[in-house]
């Protein structure tokens, strides 16, 4: 048995551009699980981090501003994995 832990790097701009993100919370929906996290509006990423097994998921992101009023989708998602083994 396999457990994945993914790391999904939400940005509203490429690495190479190191522009803020511009929003104070970032919230991910894959298949059944929904993370919203607090973030600085002045950092360059949101990093959100959730263990899922094999499947196939649909991905939402949302980027949302201080006032809660403007949501928009991360521009560019990156992703990273990190295999656990269980014996």
């Amino acid at each position: 048995v396999k457990d994945v832990t993914y790391t999904f790097e939400l940005r509203q701009y490429p690495r190479e551009a190191d522009k803020a993100i511009g929003a104070t919370q970032a919230k991910i929906t894959i298949g059944d699980i929904i993370k919203a996290i607090e973030i600085d509006k002045a950092a360059a990423f949101a990093k959100i981090t959730l263990d899922l097994k094999a499947g196939d998921y649909d991905l939402e992101t949302w980027l949302i501003d201080e006032n809660n009023q403007k949501g928009f989708g991360a521009c560019f998602v990156y992703v990273s994995a990190e295999y656990n083994l269980k014996q």
